[in-house]
């Protein structure tokens, strides 16, 4: 499970899974992993080299590449 925030407040609870090979880049077409929501299939993501990358729709319209890399093993 996981919590969906708004300006501090939570404001729902969710389930979710991973699925492996189901998602696509949508800039070069390669298949990556994808969150899925409540049954219901989201962002395409990758996790490669301590670094994990989120997939957004195209970039050449308006789409991101969101990534966050691991810097220490420390919180």
């Amino acid at each position: 499970e996981y919590g969906r925030y708004y300006k501090g407040t939570l404001y729902r609870m969710e389930t979710y899974t991973v699925s492996r090979g189901t998602g696509t880049d949508p800039n070069t077409k390669r298949i990556t992993d994808q969150l899925v929501f409540d049954q219901v299939p989201s962002e395409s993501f990758e996790l490669r080299d301590n670094t994990l990358r989120f997939y957004n729709g195209l970039i050449a319209t308006d789409g991101a590449i969101l990534m966050y890399a691991k810097i220490s093993d420390q919180f």
